[in-house]
């Protein structure tokens, strides 16, 4: 999820474990199955890389033998409307909405699509944080899929304006909201307007 946030990330290569580490108290056994198992686990989240790490540098060749299953299917797996993280469009506005009324605009930002926000967390913060709107109250009513990499997400909210001395309110029910997969992340793009 943090990768898909920076427009031209590094590659992650996971280390994944060929060995058994009997010390420990309650350890899992790493044969070749379960080693091929690592592998295909990370083959299904998309990881095109990995590093195998055994300490004693002994490697059991079957672990790093496709079967036929294996070669007929294409990685990464589909997983239909969720995203990588397993969330759907729906998830990901509620976790959207929730960030930004707690103000954890850490969250907002990793949720926000490359070319909707700076790719500077500062700027992104001040922006957030001076736009003068506070989030009240939110529900989020449903979701369509409007292709693999779009969906519309039907929202009700209410947001304070403080510019002024009084207070106003922007309220808005069953507003579409378009969430767009971005790296394979479901991500939000705000529209705040009234109904």
């Amino acid at each position: 999820e943090k990768n898909a946030a920076i427009a031209d990330p590094a590659d992650i290569r996971p280390w994944l474990q060929d060995f058994t580490a009997t010390w420990v108290q309650g350890y899992i056994y790493y044969g070749h199955n379960e080693v091929r198992q690592q592998i295909i686990a990370a083959k299904e989240l998309g990881i095109e890389g990995y590093m195998i790490w055994n300490p004693s540098n002994v490697y059991d060749p079957r672990a790093y033998l496709p079967t036929e299953k294996e070669k007929a299917t294409s990685y990464p797996l589909d997983t239909g409307e969720k995203d990588l993280t397993g969330r759907t469009p729906s998830d990901a506005m509620i976790q959207y909405f929730r960030s930004e009324r707690n103000e954890i605009y850490s969250r907002v930002f990793l949720l926000t699509p490359l070319a909707d926000r700076s790719d500077d967390f500062d700027e992104f913060y001040n922006q957030m944080t001076s736009d003068n709107l506070e989030l009240i109250d939110y529900d989020v009513n449903s979701h369509t899929i409007v292709s693999d990499s779009e969906a519309v997400v039907s929202v009700n909210y209410k947001y304070r304006n403080t510019e002024n001395d009084e207070p106003s309110f922007i309220e808005a029910f069953d507003t579409p909201w378009k969430a767009i997969k971005e790296k394979g992340i479901w991500k939000i793009v705000r529209d705040i307007s009234v109904n």
